[in-house]
């Protein structure tokens, strides 16, 4: 005789990102789950802001996972858990989860960042000129926190890496003209971020 519901035991998320907390489009966010006994396949949603998800569960007996694709447009933090209709194999009923059982939630963002500033300039006394041992500083702020980016750009027909430096939204990237440089600045690539 049986008269007992199942329980979830464990109830985690993460995502297959390099920051388990975080995703963005094309990262796959899992749920983990584990029943105290045998269970049938639970039903479970949860959103992603204002949008509610079906994720696909799949496995069997005590250990489930449900997972969910982030696609464009997916923004938020994931809340709202509910793992339901889920019974064990003498049909008690477990009841409905609503939270998790350890670790943090996911923060979904698909959106991309944008270079707010991007400005350039020498040490030079006309800041717009630069001669052999001036620095050239190209100054970036990005709409939120990014990665260091990688920056180039051409100084005539050379194209030179200068040295990047900063952290969260501002970095700066400075080069120092050496002898034979010469030519405009452009041809400018702020990538990888």
């Amino acid at each position: 005789v049986d008269t007992i519901g199942p329980t979830l035991t464990t109830v985690t998320i993460e995502s297959n990102n390099a920051t388990k907390t975080q995703a963005k489009e094309g990262d796959i966010i899992t749920m983990n789950i584990i029943a105290s006994e045998l269970i049938d396949t639970p039903t479970v949603t949860y959103d992603i802001g204002n949008e509610n998800i079906n994720p696909i569960v799949t496995g069997s007996g005590k250990n489930y996972t449900a997972t969910h694709t982030v696609v464009s447009g997916q923004n938020g933090i994931i809340q709202n858990f509910s793992l339901s209709n889920f019974t064990d194999l003498v049909g008690n009923s477990g009841h409905t989860i609503t939270s998790l059982t350890s670790g943090d939630s996911v923060t979904v963002d698909t959106i991309p960042p944008t270079l707010n500033l991007v400005s350039i300039s020498s040490n030079n006394s006309t800041t717009t000129l630069a001669k052999e041992g001036d620095i050239i500083t190209l100054t970036i702020n990005s709409s939120e926190t990014i990665s260091t980016p990688s920056i180039s750009f051409d100084i005539g027909s050379k194209t030179v890496n200068p040295t990047v430096s900063g952290s969260g939204n501002s970095y700066t990237a400075t080069y120092t003209v050496i002898d034979s440089e010469n030519g405009s600045v452009g041809n400018f690539s702020i990538s990888n971020f």
